[in-house]
């Protein structure tokens, strides 16, 4: 799949002149591919993508397991979002997937020329293949603790993309 995707990594689509974001733009390939997807009579996509801990406050090296839920969904071939990090509190350790169907994932840490730091949990469904739907948890975002850390960080930039390409806003918290 990253393969197949290689030669669009520099492609940046735009649609009804509004910049899209990775999840967009995988999807106008990867709807195409292993057949592409039927679409007749597919839902509008909706929902939102949350974040959560199980507390606020981390020592040094301890493990921040960050629950990714999805609430409401419908519809959903493909979501990405950012999550912006201080790489001097934070250190990306991976990714646990939970209830993610068969969508490939494309997540990558990112440290921008600024010097800014953001992990981009992005997620696409190849071919015609099951959407994701309802409340559920979808995976697990593991980052270490470089020092003691309140926890803070917050989604950006959240797409939700249907199999006809139709897009949501989410988790912008």
């Amino acid at each position: 799949m990253k393969d197949t995707l290689s030669a669009y990594d520099n492609v940046t689509v735009i649609h009804e002149d509004v910049l899209k974001g990775d999840a967009y733009d995988i999807s106008v390939v990867a709807t195409q591919l292993e057949g592409g997807v039927d679409n007749r009579g597919t839902e509008k996509v909706d929902g939102t993508i949350e974040i959560s801990t199980p507390k606020q406050v981390y020592d040094k090296d301890e493990i921040i397991e960050i629950q990714v839920k999805g609430v409401d969904l419908r519809a959903v071939n493909a979501f990405s979002f950012a999550l912006p990090y201080n790489q001097q509190d934070y250190e990306f350790v991976g990714v646990e997937l939970q209830h993610m169907n068969a969508m490939e994932n494309l997540t990558y840490d990112r440290l921008h020329s600024n010097g800014s730091k953001a992990l981009y949990p992005t997620f696409v469904n190849v071919g015609n293949k099951k959407t994701l739907e309802g409340t559920v948890d979808l995976f697990l975002l593991k980052f270490k603790a470089k020092r003691q850390v309140k926890f803070g960080l917050k989604i950006i930039d959240g797409l939700l993309v249907d199999k006809r390409l139709n897009t949501r806003r989410s988790g912008v918290q």
